[in-house]
């Protein structure tokens, strides 16, 4: 029987939210804007912006939720928290963004900025999970 910590699942889903202003905004919103050919400085209206951070939040609790699952039964087997790290970047964040640069035609470089904020939010999702018990 899985034993999931919700309140470390939350926690995850918040960070996720705090960690993405940060590396989308502040690290890399000039950047990206700038691959992508739009204005940095543009916001969207408050209504909008509401509507799509609830939209990120509740994709940030599924996936902290799918992670916590993977993470217990990888432990459970014996296995280690880079494994579950590995696979879980290796088998869905990869091939999903990979997808989306072929059929969105996006920059390599648009790519390489998504894949490495997974890679950081899985790590740092999985330390919490693996040692919030």
């Amino acid at each position: 029987m899985l034993t999931l910590n919700h309140l470390a699942i939350l926690s995850s889903a918040v960070a996720a939210i705090m960690l993405g202003y940060v590396w989308f905004n502040v690290a890399f919103g000039k950047y990206l804007a700038l691959l992508e050919g739009r204005e940095y400085a543009t916001k969207p209206a408050p209504k909008v912006m509401m509507k799509s951070m609830a939209i990120g939040f509740l994709a940030a609790w599924v996936s902290s939720y799918a992670f916590a699952m993977l993470v217990e039964l990888i432990r459970e087997r014996g296995g280690s928290l880079g494994q579950a790290i590995m696979w879980a970047w290796a088998g869905f964040y990869l091939p999903v963004q990979l997808h989306r640069m072929a059929r969105e035609l996006k920059d390599s470089k648009i790519t390489t900025v998504y894949l490495a904020f997974d890679a950081l939010w899985l790590t740092g999702t999985g330390l919490l999970l693996w040692n919030w018990r």
